[in-house]
């Protein structure tokens, strides 16, 4: 996950990642668990067309590495439905503070990657 992060933290075309599932339960990892990863593109049709590109080398990487990875990507934090209340959703990335604003509207507390690593 660390991997994925550096990746993204560099690319503009991701406003925002965020790990949802069992990870933000803290359920501990099975053979036959998976990350469950949501992408927030940027704004604007060019940032759609990169972040998908990106999502699909990231699926990719993750297939090759035999790394069991769910991504969805979305255009913004508004079509996102999918969380559960007993999640506290992992982010490794922010940008503009989108994820937390979101959350914080909801009344759901994030917890960042370096946090989480903490653990």
């Amino acid at each position: 996950m660390r991997k994925t992060s550096t990746r993204i933290r560099s690319n503009n075309s991701i406003s925002a990642v965020i790990v949802i599932g069992g990870l933000s339960r803290n359920e501990s990892f099975k053979t036959t668990s998976d990350i469950d990863m949501i992408f927030i593109s940027g704004k604007g049709y060019a940032n759609i067309v990169k972040a998908i590109i990106v999502s699909i080398r990231e699926r990719a990487v993750a297939f090759l590495s035999k790394f069991p990875l769910h991504l969805e990507l979305y255009s913004d934090m508004e079509s996102m439905h999918k969380f559960r209340n007993d999640e506290v959703p992992v982010v490794l990335k922010d940008a503009g503070g989108i994820a937390q604003s979101w959350y914080g509207r909801t009344g759901r507390t994030i917890t960042r990657l370096e946090d989480y690593e903490k653990r």
